[in-house]
């Protein structure tokens, strides 16, 4: 339902004249936990660390299926996904 609520305003914004552009960064499990360990070692990113961030990780399969879903379900012609691969931070930005 949410869906069809995203799709509707999406495409009632694009017939008025405002074009959607949608970004996906993808960040792999493994650069995610890289990214983890440096804000735990670097005394200057300690801030951005939260340990519910590593709670979270175990659900990684269940979140990727649920992007997967909201990828498929709200890409529409009037307002597509871009996903793009952000492991390396230079490049996605």
């Amino acid at each position: 339902m949410v869906f069809c609520v995203v799709n509707d305003f999406e495409r009632y914004s694009n017939e008025n004249g405002f074009e959607i552009i949608k970004f996906f960064f993808n960040v792999s499990k493994d650069v995610q936990r890289d990214r983890l360990l440096e804000r735990l070692k670097d005394p200057k990113k300690n801030w951005e660390f939260s340990f519910s961030d590593v709670e979270e990780r175990q659900y990684w399969d269940d979140y990727q299926a649920i992007f997967a879903d909201m990828l498929s379900q709200t890409a529409t012609e009037h307002a597509p996904w871009y996903v793009l691969p952000a492991d390396d931070e230079w490049y996605a930005r």
